[in-house]
C-alpha cells in the first residue's frame, strides 16, 4: 500500500496544514520534499474508521502528512467523527469502535518509517 504512494517521481499524499480552517488540502510531494518534511518533524500517518449497521466495515485512510499535533487533529476529524457516530451499530463495531477512536485521538498509525524505507528502496 505504501509503495503505491511513492512509485512515481511525484507522490500524491494528502496534507492537512491549512492554518485556521478545517478544509482538507490535497498536496503532492516530490520525493525530496517528502524527505525534507520528515526531517523537519512531519509524520506520515494513517487513520482508522469503522462504519456499522448490520455488517461492520472498517478500513484506514491514505497516507497523510501531518506537521504537528493540531494538524493531526484536523486530519483525523472526519474519520473520528464518522467512527464515533456510525461505528457502534454492528456486532464487531462495539469492539472495533473504541479501539479505532483511541488510535485516531492519539495521532493515528505512524507509518513514517515504512514511507522512508520505500523511498530509499525505490531511489
Amino acid at each position: 500500500m505504501i509503495s503505491a504512494c511513492v512509485q512515481s517521481t511525484q507522490i500524491g499524499i494528502a496534507s492537512f496544514y491549512d492554518e485556521g480552517s478545517m478544509k482538507r488540502k490535497l498536496r503532492s510531494y516530490f520525493r525530496e520534499e517528502l524527505r525534507d518534511a520528515i526531517e523537519q518533524g512531519a509524520r506520515c500517518v494513517k487513520f482508522q474508521y469503522c462504519l456499522s449497521l448490520l455488517y461492520t466495515f472498517h478500513g484506514e485512510s491514505d497516507v497523510v502528512v501531518v506537521h504537528g499535533r493540531l494538524d493531526g487533529i484536523r486530519a483525523s476529524f472526519w474519520y473520528t467523527l464518522g467512527t464515533a457516530v456510525l461505528g457502534w451499530w454492528g456486532p464487531y463495531g462495539v469492539i472495533s469502535t473504541p479501539v479505532f477512536l483511541v488510535v485516531n485521538l492519539f495521532g493515528g498509525n505512524n507509518v513514517t518509517i515504512e514511507v522512508l524505507a520505500t523511498l530509499q528502496s525505490d531511489a
